[in-house]
């Protein structure tokens, strides 16, 4: 990440992203089985991801393994694809995560140096198993709809499997807003159970 450019006269701003090579995350856990040391680090690197993002007072909406790519030396993240990204009102630094949130990303230029956008909407049977409860709601959403998906994401990485299993939308909408997941050390038996409880408590 380069960094955002200040709004123009418009309202406008441009959200400026180097290519940083790596490959996807989801190529990286299939290639290579993690072990727990390498789940914890690709954690921390995932949460620093998001903390620098919402630093910027940007949510990401779309966050996932085919919008990650991965130093496999290091287990560096990067975050691409921010069609559906949007900045919060008032977002100045860390604490524009707190204030209201924009509904849609009017005026905003997002540009990309060296690395092409895709175009139009996402896929939508993609993106349904990390979508946060509050997007099905088509509720007001802030930087916990990125939590909510690095949850998915982190649980898929541990375990090999998503935490809610669907196939229609409503499913996925209802396995999200009314179901818990399984306890990850059913497939993960060494996993600490203190750590298991962020999905079980």
């Amino acid at each position: 990440m380069i960094g955002i450019e200040e709004p123009d006269v418009e309202g406008g701003c441009r959200f400026v992203l180097e290519d940083p090579g790596g490959v996807p995350l989801r190529t990286f856990w299939n290639t290579r089985p993690l072990s727990l040391d390498d789940f914890f680090l690709l954690a921390l690197s995932l949460t620093d991801l998001l903390e620098r993002l919402h630093g910027f007072g940007i949510v990401h909406l779309d966050f996932r393994p085919d919008h990650l790519l991965i130093e496999p030396s290091t287990l560096a993240a990067h975050l691409i694809d921010f069609r559906l990204a949007v900045r919060l009102d008032g977002a100045d630094g860390a604490d524009g995560a707190d204030s209201p949130p924009r509904t849609e990303a009017e005026g905003a230029e997002w540009t990309e140096e060296k690395r092409e956008e895709p175009k139009g909407p996402p896929d939508e049977g993609e993106t349904l198993p990390y979508r946060a409860p509050e997007l099905f709601l088509r509720s007001p959403a802030d930087h916990r709809a990125d939590l909510f998906s690095l949850g998915v994401i982190l649980y898929e990485a541990l375990t090999g499997r998503l935490p809610y299993e669907a196939k229609r939308p409503g499913e996925w909408r209802h396995a999200h807003l009314a179901r818990r997941p399984v306890d990850p050390r059913l497939w993960t038996p060494n996993f600490p159970r203190p750590c298991a409880r962020c999905w079980t408590a």
